[in-house]
């Protein structure tokens, strides 16, 4: 049995939740910027500067890079490359001299990224980041899909049969409200939106694992909120596909999967000011070979081997009722795992008190004492009348008195006792 092609690593930044290649590929970045500055006389507070800048930041092939991969940069970045080279900081920066009074750094950059790569096709990321003036600058990511094929830029028609838009969105909806752990009854205001009235986005990246859609700021929530992603699995929308179309590998897709989170200092929590706040490693291997089984496989690595007082693993299962669902199977270098179902009480954060558990859990506690850089807890799921399992897991630790949860509360996915998690949605049902 093979495993799935493309292994993806999910890495929390600042501002939300990235999906990123783990193979290597012959590629390097080239950086090109231009500024432009004028000085602004101000009786009052002195004179200053205003600057405009505009950089980018694009894929260059070595020798060894392919001809389709070549192609594919070409029709991802010609034009946002023509952008730049007609961007004309001197005469934006005068313009803008009557707008500010004091000084100001007016930017816009733009970086591409290989994001994703499936059997037919290649998707890149844009990341734009701006200050125009006002309150806050400004973030984005859009998405463009190359058919390796006839070097066209995809879009969800040529994916998918006719007349199926309806059914679409409706299947969206419901792996969205999963993934982010709300009811199918639920409101989205209670995920933050704008609206109760769910809007598949129109940006959206094919992977080998399914078609990850992304909202970024004031499309469906405020700013704060930055940028909102989930992914729809391939399994719930077999029957929508083209059979030719770029994602048909999937009828023939393997039935495990691994799936990588990372977290870095920027991505803690910190309940005070905490300088050394480690780089962890989360990997899942997800091994349906089992009729009716599941075959969870959690390693946590510390990447920057730092040492902490105290720490715990927490798994948790909101789409199963009894923890009888769950087996587990072993575990490495954790000092006890403890499962908790509805008869038990947990903490939750939020409420600051104890609450019954709504839902199965598994902690594993891992002693500081340890010197050990990598743990391992393996669980057997039922999966028996489970049409999707949903699997949420965190670490946290404590160190000099100091808190770290990963994910950081913004990140993240909140589950039943207040803290965010990382989500995944596994389907385990023919579609």
């Amino acid at each position: 049995m093979y495993k799935a092609l493309l292994i993806f690593i999910l890495i929390l930044k600042a501002w939300g939740v990235e999906l990123f290649l783990e193979r290597n590929y012959p590629l390097s970045t080239k950086k090109l910027s231009k500024e432009e500055c004028i000085k602004v006389k101000d009786k009052e507070n002195g004179d200053s500067k205003i600057c405009q800048k505009y950089s980018i930041s694009y894929l260059v092939c070595d020798d060894k890079c392919s001809d389709e991969l070549k192609k594919a940069m070409e029709v991802a970045q010609k034009k946002l490359i023509a952008e730049y080279e007609k961007s004309n900081p001197k005469k934006d920066v005068i313009k803008a001299k009557s707008d500010f009074l004091v000084s100001n750094d007016l930017y816009e950059n733009i970086a591409i990224n290989l994001f994703a790569e499936t059997p037919n096709s290649f998707t890149f990321s844009i990341d734009r980041s701006s200050y125009t003036g006002g309150a806050h600058d400004f973030f984005s990511r859009d998405f463009i899909n190359v058919d390796k094929r006839n070097f066209k830029i995809l879009n969800l028609k040529e994916l998918f049969k006719p007349d199926t838009n309806q059914t679409l969105h409706k299947i969206a909806e419901k792996y969205y409200k999963l993934s982010k752990n709300l009811s199918p009854s639920s409101s989205l205001k209670e995920d933050r939106w704008f609206e109760n009235k769910f809007v598949l986005a129109k940006n959206f990246a094919v992977t080998n694992d399914g078609l990850f859609f992304l909202y970024n700021p004031y499309e469906i929530k405020s700013y704060a909120d930055r940028k909102t992603e989930f992914l729809l699995p391939y399994e719930p929308i077999k029957s929508l596909i083209k059979k030719k179309s770029p994602i048909s590998f999937i009828f023939k897709r393997s039935v495990s999967k691994k799936y990588i989170f990372e977290s870095s200092a920027e991505d803690c929590t910190v309940y005070d000011y905490y300088e050394d706040a480690p780089k962890m490693r989360f990997y899942l291997d997800v091994d349906r070979s089992s009729k009716g089984k599941i075959l969870l496989t959690f390693t946590i690595k510390n990447i920057d081997n730092i040492s902490y007082h105290y720490g715990l693993f927490t798994v948790s299962f909101p789409t199963l009722k009894s923890t009888k669902a769950i087996k587990k199977v072993a575990s490495h270098n954790f000092v006890e795992v403890y499962k908790y179902g509805a008869q038990d009480k947990i903490y939750n954060q939020k409420e600051e008190k104890s609450i019954r558990v709504k839902y199965p859990m598994v902690e594993g506690v891992v002693s500081g004492s340890s010197s050990a850089k990598e743990y391992d807890l393996v669980l057997e799921v039922d999966g028996s009348g489970v049409e999707n399992l949903v699997v949420n897991f965190r670490f946290s630790f404590k160190k000099k008195g100091h808190i770290i949860n990963i994910p950081e509360g913004l990140e993240g996915v909140e589950s039943q006792q207040g803290f965010a998690n990382f989500a995944v949605v596994i389907p385990l049902k023919n579609h």
